[in-house]
């Protein structure tokens, strides 16, 4: 768990270098891979979370990378980077299928 939340808390810089550096599909990589770990946690199902008194953490933690999605897809949109493994990660941000977005 230690590990997991380690990765919460650099997530919300390594986001903001990818999307300086205009890494896009590596912010997009970065925040999927946040998502996931907070509901493993358990908090993002709506559970108690696995941790003993760390689900205020995780919340906090999570709401610092939660508004990076519409960041990511806002500025993929204006830069039109929605080609190739861009367009997955385009679209399990959307959480839409892939029909859907081609």
């Amino acid at each position: 768990m230690a590990a997991q939340l380690k990765i919460l808390v650099e997530c919300p810089e390594r986001l903001w270098v990818c999307l300086e550096g205009r890494s896009y599909l590596k912010a997009a990589q970065h925040y999927l891979l946040a998502r996931h770990i907070y509901s493993q946690l358990g908090l993002g199902l709506g559970g108690r979370g696995k941790g003993c008194g760390s689900g205020g953490v995780v919340q906090k933690l999570w709401q610092s990378v939660s508004g990076f999605k519409d960041t990511i897809l806002e500025v993929n949109c204006l830069v039109g980077v929605a080609m190739g493994g861009a367009s997955v990660a385009l679209w399990q941000l959307q959480d839409t299928y892939p029909l859907a977005v081609l």
